[in-house]
């Protein structure tokens, strides 16, 4: 379609065109007809049944033959509109479709493209042209479509050849996304193995305090995931859901931890964090990066100690400088650590500076 498509467009003497080709290895001839309707070409699919065999013979020339017929000639295309005006040895005017051959990209053989001139166009609509095609005006005509069919299949060829390599990237990336997407789902699902596992021991123990089953509702499991920043606070929420939720039944009932049991804890928490002022967020903000570095010290198998943690920090404070700030705000770190003590327990196990404050 794209190479009528494009002569349609550049030669206004072209009629009507009809492309014959070898779609696979394997399957029968096809065939495209492209007719010109208001200055454009339509295209559709054109049946060549019973007429295979002849157009096989002609597809056996090598590539560039070039040949032209009388419309009469051509019997498996229609040549209603095609009127003859010569006989005899004037036979040769007939002549005024040009069969062009070009190498196939499937088999050995060639493809055929067959060019309906009208001879009244081809001074472009400048003047009447009644008479035949000189031989001059048939030389012109196939070496120009010639020529410019050649450059419209290396063109195309490149197309292709970039479209594939378009093509094989876009895959290799599906591939790669689709492993990325993979791994992380099977790390989530041994993520939520080992969360599962967890909640069910610790449910196992409140049940031994209750003396009775608790049931953690799906809803609930899927909030529980979500908040589930460590595990002591972990357990201290859903202990305090598993509370909330026994006020609800009576000794012989399950309790039902639902989604609002626990959420409740959950809203609380992130309202105390909204409702921080800029100082209580700033100091937040340092107590956590004291945090990091006592992991960081942790890993290295350092002392837990003021002046190895402080290594660790962004902001290069010193130990004493921290001690002085602590001491500052120890209103403020206090309110803190009391509003959320197992949040801070890491900072007040091994931060002597902060248990300080703190006591």
């Amino acid at each position: 379609m794209y190479l009528l498509r494009q002569l349609g467009r550049e030669f206004p003497f072209i009629e009507m065109m009809y492309i014959v080709y070898k779609p696979e290895i394997g399957k029968p001839l096809e065939a495209l007809l492209s007719k010109r309707k208001n200055k454009k070409h339509i295209i559709r699919e054109f049946d060549i049944s019973g007429s295979e065999e002849i157009l096989e013979r002609q597809r056996h020339n090598n590539n560039g033959f070039h040949k032209w017929y009388s419309p009469n000639e051509l019997s498996i295309f229609p040549t209603k509109k095609y009127e003859i005006h010569t006989v005899g040895i004037f036979k040769e005017n007939e002549n005024t479709v040009l069969m062009l051959s070009f190498a196939s990209n499937i088999d050995r053989k060639t493809d055929l493209l067959y060019l309906f001139v009208d001879r009244d166009k081809l001074d472009f609509g400048m003047q009447s042209k009644k008479e035949a095609l000189s031989v001059f005006e048939k030389q012109f005509i196939q070496t120009t479509i010639y020529h410019r069919l050649t450059i419209l299949l290396e063109d195309q060829v490149t197309n292709i050849n970039a479209y594939a390599k378009d093509r094989k990237a876009h895959k290799l990336l599906i591939a790669k996304y689709s492993d990325y997407k993979n791994r992380y789902l099977k790390q989530q699902d041994q993520l939520n193995e080992v969360l599962d596992y967890l909640i069910a021991k610790m449910v196992k123990t409140e049940e031994a305090k209750y003396n009775a089953k608790i049931i953690i509702s799906p809803e609930t499991r899927k909030l529980i995931g979500a908040f589930a920043v460590n595990l002591p606070q972990l357990e201290q929420n859903l202990q305090e859901a598993i509370e909330r939720a026994s006020l609800n039944f009576f000794k012989d009932e399950d309790i039902i931890v639902e989604e609002w049991d626990f959420e409740e804890k959950a809203l609380q928490k992130q309202k105390s964090i909204i409702e921080h002022t800029e100082r209580e967020n700033i100091i937040i903000a340092l107590m956590e990066d004291i945090e990091q570095s006592i992991v960081k010290t942790k890993q290295n198998k350092e002392k837990i100690v003021a002046s190895n943690v402080v290594k660790y920090l962004d902001n290069k404070m010193t130990p004493q400088a921290i001690t002085d700030y602590f001491k500052r705000y120890k209103k403020e770190i206090r309110y803190l650590y009391k509003d959320d003590k197992v949040r801070w327990k890491l900072l007040y196990d091994n931060f002597r500076p902060f248990s300080n404050a703190i006591d």
